[in-house]
């Protein structure tokens, strides 16, 4: 949080503090239970919200909402936004459980299962089976829509009696992991 503050957006530093729900003013120096005959809320705003003598207001988590709301003209929602991405790489989890898989090389037997019904969808550049994790299998393929195609082929099908998740997976992240796969 600390590197936030003063971190400059659009020319202008921010700034950037905790905030705190104990009956505090919802501006500092104003009451919180503000009234006025012509308005029926308790939430105050004063007339200029423009900072340019950098003194800037502060207004607790309640009053942030009320004044997101008000810009988005609706009510702002606690759940995570997502922001969806594509890429040529995926990620298969629930593949397989590590403590159910015997022999030594266990893991390129699934990598070659992987290579056979994945190699339907388009071409493939790198496949990495985690045998650590609880059934991840990372695939790069040569193209987006491949990659697309390969997750609406296996999202929610069954691979050895477990539901396999597909998704996309970063990159950049793919990359940073598996430096080999750059092509």
């Amino acid at each position: 949080m600390s590197k936030m503050n003063g971190f400059e957006l659009a020319g202008r530093p921010i700034k950037v503090n905790l905030v705190s729900e104990n009956n505090k003013p919802l501006i500092e120096g104003q009451s919180s239970s503000i009234s006025s005959s012509s308005s029926s809320s308790s939430s105050y705003y004063p007339p200029d919200l423009d900072d340019d003598e950098g003194g800037g207001f502060k207004m607790n988590a309640q009053a942030r909402a009320s004044l997101q709301e008000k810009l988005m003209r609706g009510p702002v929602s606690d759940e995570p936004q997502t922001i969806l991405y594509t890429s040529p790489c995926v990620l298969l989890k629930n593949m397989f459980d590590p403590a159910e898989e015997s022999g030594e090389h266990w893991d390129d037997e699934i990598k070659e299962d992987v290579r056979s019904e994945c190699s339907k969808y388009g071409s493939i550049i790198h496949i990495h089976v985690e045998k650590e994790s609880q059934g991840h299998v990372y695939i790069k393929f040569g193209s987006v829509p491949a990659a697309q195609n390969a997750i609406n082929a296996l999202n929610g099908r069954y691979f050895a009696g477990k539901t396999i998740a597909a998704d996309f997976f970063n990159q950049v992240r793919y990359h940073s992991m598996f430096p080999d796969a750059q092509r």
